[in-house]
């Protein structure tokens, strides 16, 4: 929960910098934007949640139990959360690339990138089968 609100609060703060700077006119109404792109994000999330949640929290207990990844590393507590940050940023990164190149994969990104006016909403705006593929 306090992810998400941290998560939430973000996103927030993020849309209120880019009202009061914006880069250029929007093409469209950003209460109509908002909508279909949180009705999108949370589309994916539910699905996602639902398909995924239950595998992946048995991989972390697992990862956990057994000290796998970087938490075998002998660093400060810190250090490996900075570094699992940023190996999943990288891996992230890696997957958007992807997502650019590989045809099956364009087909869903491409949900991402129809945005007419980008903002910080546009970034949690992914097709279901994105998120589960």
């Amino acid at each position: 929960m306090k992810r998400a609100l941290l998560l939430a609060g973000g996103i927030l703060a993020l849309l209120f910098l880019e009202k009061k700077r914006p880069l250029r006119r929007q093409r469209e109404s950003q209460a109509v934007r908002d909508t279909r792109n949180l009705a999108i994000a949370a589309t994916a999330g539910a699905v996602a949640g639902l398909l995924e949640g239950p595998a992946a929290r048995g991989a972390a207990a697992v990862a956990v139990q057994h000290r796998l990844g970087v938490q075998r590393l002998p660093v400060p507590r810190l250090w490996q959360d900075l570094l699992a940050i940023l190996l999943l940023d990288y891996t992230l990164y890696l997957w958007h690339v992807g997502t650019h190149k590989v045809p099956w994969l364009w087909r869903a990104h491409r949900v991402h990138h129809a945005d007419l006016d980008l903002d910080a909403s546009t970034a949690i705006r992914f097709h279901f089968a994105e998120m589960t593929s």
